[in-house]
């Protein structure tokens, strides 16, 4: 659903906001970039079939909504009903299987 996407995403969020001041900083993004490129490399290379609808969300000019190059709790959030639409191709208010199938 929408709030599990917007909870597992502040989770994310905190985990890498490593000074704790509800902003991510350039260098801290890096570090998230870092994270993302070992766990697909992990995966075999990239993201699974359906997947590629996750790698914008991601992207920092996704989430930096003021492009100051940071990325601040409330952009983050904000972001969140964009990718749960981006992730949800078939519009029916979930995200499951059907959602990943060729594109």
């Amino acid at each position: 659903t929408a709030a599990e996407i917007a909870e597992k995403r502040s989770d994310v969020f905190a985990s890498f906001d490593s000074d704790e001041n509800a902003s991510l900083s350039a260098a801290e993004y890096a570090l998230f970039d870092e994270a993302r490129a070992n766990d697909q490399a992990q995966m075999g290379g990239g993201h699974g079939k359906g997947m590629q609808n996750l790698e914008a969300p991601m992207q920092r000019s996704f989430n930096d909504a003021n492009a100051d190059g940071e990325v601040s709790a409330s952009e983050w959030a904000a972001a969140s009903p964009k990718m749960f639409a981006a992730l949800d191709r078939n519009g029916d208010g979930s995200i499951t299987t059907a959602d990943f199938g060729a594109n």
